[in-house]
């Protein structure tokens, strides 16, 4: 968005055009050039995430730099950014300015157990909404990306010019990628990672090679559904570039390292406001029930938000389809990747000995699966259920012996499929091993 209100689609600098190729080459009408605020709010936040004036001051100083850039003077005798902002403002002219905030509610989530600072970071994301809506003449574009809803911020009539547009099916596709915009525009990167993965030459690499790619890469990064419309999933856009710019061709959990996208601060927050036995009875049962009201009012600043969908909103959960008409919603897990980097959290907090559910314990899961030796089994699952603290989750039901199970088996990087092959009495899980097809079976005695 910078690079085309900034330069708009046409060759510039002895250079093609970043959207050469591109349907918003022939749709972009537009031609104004625009000056262009673009502020980072995650990494202006980094190395600060104790002191919030620390914060506010890089704020300021990235401002200062833009001003600059234009020959303004944004100095005034007050230190908070709201005021400096304005005073920017009131030099522009009408129309003129496009405003980009990426994740603005990081310096929120960072101070979620710091009351006194997150109180003051509130207090500077009410001014900023404030004074975009009392200078709204300046702007031509205005567009913030975040987990937090600003409705929610309790800044009363600031900000209520803005259109939420996180679930609107309008724009259901416009975060991710679908399988064709896959195919279209990253041609060139999948027949070279298909050519690394199943080594052979691009040359070489057939549709059907192209197709089962897409196959394994839609288990990990697919499932998004911002509007619950099946029709309208997406791919996880970070982990997809993130894969094409891996030079082995490998397929990795990108969510669950620290590096990656989803906050897992937030879900470390959110899984400890869980009811694990009702989360696991809804796991093992493949639907997770929300309520629209809880849904949309929910907020990382109200203590009582609905968990659910806090998961939602920072990406772990996504709708599995639209409302009911009696307003109950259900959330889904979109994919492996997210399954992985879930069931690690949860588990963490599940289990009292740690080292049952580390690497070198879930790595021999498969192993022990694919030996298809009854006592084997039995005794490897045996010590994941020696870990769990039975004074506070009992297993009192199949329900939960088949979830803590599918915990595991995410965390050794499987896709357990519930009830794919119910039969009579029984809950069955399928799973696909390297070289064959395997049912697990459930029964419970007490």
């Amino acid at each position: 968005m910078e690079e085309l209100f900034l330069h708009g689609v046409k060759p510039y600098d002895g250079h093609d055009s970043y959207f050469k190729g591109l349907s918003i080459e022939e749709t972009w009408q537009d031609d104004g050039q625009y000056h262009v605020l673009h502020l980072d709010f995650h990494g202006l936040n980094m190395q600060c995430t104790q002191s919030f004036e620390l914060f506010e001051q890089k704020l300021n100083a990235a401002l200062q730099e833009f001003a600059d850039q234009l020959g303004l003077t944004v100095q005034t005798e007050f230190s908070d950014f709201s005021s400096h902002f304005e005073a920017l403002l009131k030099q522009l002219a009408d129309n003129s300015l496009i405003l980009l905030v990426d994740e603005y509610d990081t310096p929120l989530v960072s101070r979620l157990q710091m009351p006194e600072e997150l109180e003051a970071a509130t207090a500077l994301l009410q001014g900023l909404f404030g004074k975009v809506k009392k200078h709204s003449s300046k702007f031509r574009c205005v567009f913030f990306t975040g987990i937090t809803r600003y409705q929610d911020l309790g800044m009363g009539t600031a900000g209520n010019n803005f259109t939420d547009i996180s679930v609107e099916p309008s724009f259901a596709s416009c975060c991710g990628y679908t399988r064709e915009e896959i195919k279209r525009c990253f041609a060139d990167y999948l027949r070279y990672s298909a050519a690394v993965r199943y080594g052979c030459s691009d040359e070489e690499v057939t549709e059907a090679q192209i197709e089962a790619l897409l196959d394994e890469m839609a288990q990990r990064y697919d499932g998004y559904a911002f509007a619950g419309e099946p029709e309208s999933r997406v791919y996880s856009t970070w982990s997809v570039l993130k894969f094409f710019g891996n030079e082995r061709a490998q397929l990795h959990s990108y969510w669950s390292k620290e590096e990656g996208m989803g906050l897992p601060q937030l879900l470390r927050l959110t899984v400890d406001k869980l009811d694990l036995e009702k989360l696991l009875a809804e796991v093992a049962a493949g639907r997770i029930c929300v309520s629209a009201d809880q849904f949309l009012l929910s907020s990382l600043v109200n203590p009582e938000a609905n968990p659910y969908a806090l998961l939602f909103q920072a990406g772990y959960l996504t709708l599995g389809r639209p409302f009911d008409p009696d307003n109950t919603g259900y959330l889904d897990c979109p994919n492996r990747e997210i399954g992985l980097a879930f069931a690690n959290l949860a588990a963490r907090r599940l289990f009292n000995k740690a080292s049952y559910f580390t690497k070198d314990y879930i790595g021999d899961t498969v192993e022990v699966l694919a030996s298809l030796d009854p006592e084997r089994l039995r005794a490897y699952f045996n010590q994941l259920f020696a870990a769990l603290p039975y004074e506070h989750y009992p297993v009192k039901s199949e329900a939960m012996v088949r979830a803590l199970i599918h915990f595991n088996l995410f965390g050794a990087g499987l896709n357990p499929l519930p009830e794919v092959m119910s039969a009579a009495g029984r809950a069955d899980t399928v799973l696909n091993l390297p070289d064959k097809r395997l049912t697990l079976v459930f029964e419970y005695k007490s």
